[in-house]
């Protein structure tokens, strides 16, 4: 009974409306808070959560770059796992603990989208180094494009950093004008 309590609990903190997204609603996001519970009582930070999943993302992406074919798919299962399922923990256990931060945020979405596309990556050079019946790319463009990627992402993120920045300033700037100086 205290589980169901402590997974309810957590639920009120997570935006678990429905979005058109069926796997998220009924699979992802019910296995993030189960898998939340057991954090729930610990005193971690969000982003140690994050680096844990970066982490283990990270080992299973090496192993896809340099597995046979007989284990890819059971390689892509555990990617898919730890990137969806786990994405959603360290958001419920921000949200849970009311630890939520924009660098977090910024952390997360970062090695989302990075690790996205290194996985991408990874399965085309596995796909392309196998012997499978077609051929994308060779094999010596992948680190340029991840490099090329990698650049342009954490500019675009650096950028979108200092946007926030200078909103924040312009609405500081803003409420100093609008509140009327006392009268003595």
């Amino acid at each position: 009974m205290k589980f169901i309590e402590k997974y309810k609990e957590i639920k009120s903190f997570t935006n678990t409306k429905f979005n058109k997204n069926i796997g998220d609603f009924f699979i992802t996001r019910p296995l993030s808070i189960l898998l939340t519970i057991p954090l729930a009582d610990l005193n971690i930070s969000p982003n140690r959560i994050t680096s844990i999943r970066v982490i283990l993302q990270m080992i299973v992406i090496l192993f896809i770059f340099f597995s046979n074919k007989n284990y890819l798919i059971t390689l892509i299962i555990l990617h898919y796992f730890f990137s969806d399922v786990f994405d959603y923990v360290d958001g419920n256990y921000a949200r849970y603990k009311n630890k939520a931060s924009y660098f977090g945020k910024l952390f997360d979405t970062t090695f989302d989208n990075s690790l996205s596309f290194i996985f991408l990556i990874s399965i085309i050079f596995n796909l392309n180094n196998n012997n499978y019946d077609f051929k994308f790319l060779s094999s010596e463009y992948y680190f340029f494009i991840i490099a090329i990627y990698i650049i342009c992402f954490w500019f675009e993120k650096y950028s979108s950093l200092l946007a926030k920045k200078f909103l924040d300033e312009l609405k500081t700037k803003e409420t100093n004008l609008n509140t009327k100086p006392e009268i003595p």
